[in-house]
């Protein structure tokens, strides 16, 4: 499973543009993510039913990091779990 957050937002400046601006709040995140409370299973088109609890559980591998003040410019580097 790969998660990727947007980190960026599009303004329309006063002549019309669109300006792309990054942002710079600190996002904190956990280990695991337990996704059971939002996966189901398809029952008709109108319904669905819940997934087992703990049935949808991911461990974090790795995290990607854009350093760099803009989103045209910068780097990427990424930190990646050891094997055990």
């Amino acid at each position: 499973l790969a998660v990727q957050l947007k980190r960026f937002k599009h303004n329309i400046t006063w002549d019309g543009r669109f300006e792309s601006q990054k942002l710079n709040t600190k996002v904190e995140f956990a280990t695991r993510l337990d996704l059971s409370d939002y996966v189901g299973r398809q029952r008709d088109d109108f319904a669905a039913d819940p997934a087992p609890a703990g049935r949808h559980v991911y461990e974090l591998q790795g995290v990607v990091v854009h350093s760099g003040q803009t989103i045209h410019s910068g780097h990427y580097y990424s930190f990646v779990r050891a094997p055990a």
